[in-house]
């Protein structure tokens, strides 16, 4: 004390000093009170900015309980908020616990325990002893030997969103300046939490849009179903912070849904099928309305054969949405939460699920109009290759094993048969067939009413099977039969079709499959359609063998009368040649050998004409030879019985089969013939090129020439041009009086 104030003291009466130690206990108490108002300001101010320091939930629940429970001088605490919907308060935050005891009071229905009745009531509550408080329903609470709590509501425009708790080992009293304290905090709390729900909402919405957006966009931007599929539950699952996620699609002929697309711990379900009257998503189907389940361990839409999946997978909650389009369901959308998860669901979340199963049913449609297309395009494709295929051939047999070659190579069945009936065996027998055994071609035969392929003989119909192995239609079929299809060659699905012809029924045509497999209308038609075209192509290879049994008698006659008149004709020039040789030859030798120099010269050309006749008649004779060496022998010999002089052009290139070399060497044999009964010419160029596609054979000549419009189908042309076009190629003339002739034959290329 200074000298001052003891002076000051002395001089005090009792009374004036008691007023004065009056006065200093109520200074004392205004400066505690002005202290603790300070502390309470700065401490409001402190988390004021703390919790609007930040936007994330997380942070400013972290953030408001380190800070409160800092201004409490309280070691112990925690953050519940309130799931409206469930009625439950959820502990999402909490400092100065174990993981164990943490556990036990994560959960507490509204009204249950100390933060379940200020959620209820909205009142702060103080509670000096929490183990004597019937209050308590939580043992764990009094087993860790805790005292005094503190229970505020987290609140924000009237509405009650959490709580905060404050406790400690002690018994703590708290006054009304804590209350105050408390409360006011609670509002700060409550408007940080409200502000975060808001921006989390917003940024949720833009997260929503942006996935629906990026959906629409790979919808635009693909058409392959199953990438698009994924993307859409993959989507789905991870913005609505689901578990699992699937995609089911509807087969309404067999009442199933099958898995096709699966995500999360939904993943394991990929393939799997169900009944529409004995599942969730069958039950959205059936009823056309998407739907919530939060308890699906009890729910008896369920299926019963998922109930070990859902045990297994922790499973609580499940929300499903039906794919539709155009009034029809073609699927569903199926979410599921697990305990301690997601959890559960909520109609904000069902309504997102629509929008994104909305996608899902257009990107179905579209995938499946893109596939239609693209099989229709197939098919076309398909049939253009079997119509090149089968009517290249001119040959039955031919034209029989490129059917079975087809139905393998360009259809993709794995095994394929044409049975023909037999007049000798009276049976049908297997006359083309591809990837079967010889073993099992010997023992598959039938007679005209036995088993399926009797059927089909009988009926003029197609009989399909696609279990092999239990079809009743098969039940008459002989043992060796049935063995050797169903072990030896494996055969599990087949198609018998009808090849008609002027509707009698030639053969019974077959699709084999070693695999299960359903066969829809479009699989019928593809291979119907294959069957009518071979039919046609059987046809037109027995017209040709009929044109060429006509042709080969035309041909004939045509070589008879050349023998009669030509050739017969110099025999009987050379027998009057030597008749008059042997006459002369005593008494005028010299004029005798011009006689038999005569002779010669005509037997010589009998030979050429007799060579070139048996070229015709015995066309195997061509096969010896290149086409270029055919033609030039040919045409030497030519020149010379002629005396007119050829110019040879004759590449060599692959060569062509018999009846090709055979139509070229005819064309130029009568194009010659032409040339020297008719053209007066002294020179002849001939002319052999062959490239990719074609072969061509030009033979000119320099003499007189003609009017190709007055002669018309004179001097041969027609035939030769019919030789040529039955080849598939063309012959053209050119010629004008006084400039020579010339003939261009193309032909195209076999491959």
């Amino acid at each position: 004390m200074s000298s001052f104030q003891g002076l000051w003291k002395m001089n005090q009466s009792p009374a004036e000093e008691d007023k004065n130690q009056s006065e200093k206990g109520t200074s004392r108490d205004l400066e505690r009170i002005v202290a603790a108002r300070t502390k309470a300001l700065e401490a409001l101010n402190t988390i004021a900015i703390a919790v609007i320091s930040s936007l994330e939930l997380n942070d400013v629940l972290n953030t408001a309980l380190e800070k409160t429970l800092e201004v409490l001088e309280i070691d112990a605490g925690g953050i519940y908020l309130l799931d409206e919907d469930a009625k439950l308060l959820k502990l999402v935050v909490q400092r100065g616990f174990g993981s164990d005891f943490a556990n036990e009071i994560d959960k507490l229905q509204l009204g249950e325990g100390f933060s379940g009745h200020v959620a209820q009531s909205g009142q702060p509550l103080l509670i000096k002893d929490v183990s004597t408080d019937p209050r308590l329903t939580r043992t764990v609470v009094r087993e860790a030997g805790l005292r005094s709590a503190a229970v505020f509501p987290l609140s924000s425009k009237g509405k009650v969103l959490g709580t905060f708790f404050a406790i400690a080992r002690s018994e703590r009293e708290y006054s009304d300046e804590d209350v105050q304290l408390l409360t006011s905090i609670g509002h700060q709390i409550g408007i940080a939490i409200e502000n975060a729900r808001l921006y989390e909402e917003a940024r949720s919405q833009l997260a929503q849009r942006t996935a629906l957006q990026e959906t629409t966009s790979a919808i635009a931007s693909t058409l392959e179903l199953n990438e698009l599929l994924n993307l859409i539950v993959q989507q789905a699952t991870a913005l609505l912070q689901a578990d699992g996620g699937m995609i089911n699609l509807v087969d309404w002929e067999k009442r199933k849904d099958e898995v096709v697309a699966a995500t999360g711990s939904a993943a394991v379900t990929l393939g799997y099928t169900s009944s529409l009257d004995s599942s969730l998503s069958g039950w959205a189907t059936l009823n056309k309305r998407p739907s919530i389940s939060n308890d699906v361990q009890s729910d008896d839409r369920v299926d019963p054969f998922a109930h070990t999946y859902i045990r297994d997978k922790n499973m609580r909650s499940a929300a499903v949405a039906p794919l539709v389009f155009k009034d029809q369901v073609v699927g569903t959308l199926v979410l599921a939460a697990t305990h301690g998860g997601k959890d559960v669901f909520y109609q904000t979340d069902l309504d997102l699920l629509v929008a994104f199963a909305n996608q899902a049913a257009i990107a179905i449609e579209n995938a499946r109009l893109h596939e239609q297309t693209q099989e229709s395009m197939r098919e076309l494709q398909a049939l253009y290759r079997a119509d090149a295929e089968l009517y290249q051939h001119l040959s039955l047999d031919n034209v029989l094993q490129a059917l079975v070659d087809i139905c393998v190579d360009i259809l993709e069945a794995d095994k394929s048969s044409l049975m023909v009936w037999d007049e000798e065996q009276e049976r049908f027998m297997a006359k083309v067939a591809r990837g079967f055994s010889l073993e099992t071609l010997d023992v598959l035969s039938f007679a005209r009413d036995e088993g399926t392929f009797g059927h089909v003989a009988a009926t003029g119909e197609p009989v399909i099977v696609e279990d092999a192995l239990t079809d009743p239609r098969r039940q008459d079929e002989r043992a060796e039969v049935v063995e050797a299809a169903n072990f030896v060659e494996g055969i599990r699905s087949f198609l018998h079709l009808p090849i008609k012809i002027d509707e009698e029924v030639f053969g019974v045509f077959s699709a084999v499959f070693t695999t299960p497999r359903t066969f829809n209308a479009d699989d019928v038609s593809r291979f119907t359609a294959l069957a009518e075209r071979a039919a046609i192509a059987i046809q037109n290879a027995r017209l040709y063998e009929q044109a060429q049994q006509v042709a080969t008698m035309e041909e004939r006659n045509r070589l008879a009368r050349e023998l009669h008149d030509s050739i017969k004709q110099q025999a009987l020039a050379v027998s009057f040649q030597i008749g008059t040789t042997l006459t002369l030859f005593e008494r005028d030798p010299q004029t005798a050998k011009e006689h038999l120099e005569e002779a010669d010269r005509l037997i010589d050309s009998i030979r050429a004409e007799l060579t070139g006749l048996i070229l015709e008649l015995r066309p195997q004779a061509l096969d010896e030879k290149p086409l270029h060496v055919i033609l030039r022998e040919y045409a030497l010999d030519w020149s010379h019985q002629n005396q007119i002089e050829v110019d040879l052009d004759l590449q060599s290139g692959d060569d062509p089969p018999l009846d090709v070399k055979q139509t070229l060497l005819r064309i130029l044999q009568e194009a010659l013939t032409n040339a020297a009964r008719h053209s007066a010419a002294t020179n002849i160029s001939i002319v052999l090129g062959f490239d990719a596609k074609t072969l061509s054979l030009t033979i000119g000549d320099d003499g007189r020439g003609f009017m190709p419009s007055q002669v018309q189908g004179g001097m041969g042309l027609n035939s030769m041009r019919e030789r040529a076009e039955s080849l598939g190629g063309s012959l053209q003339v050119s010629s004008d009086q006084g400039e020579g002739t010339s003939i261009f034959v193309v032909i195209p290329q076999r491959g």
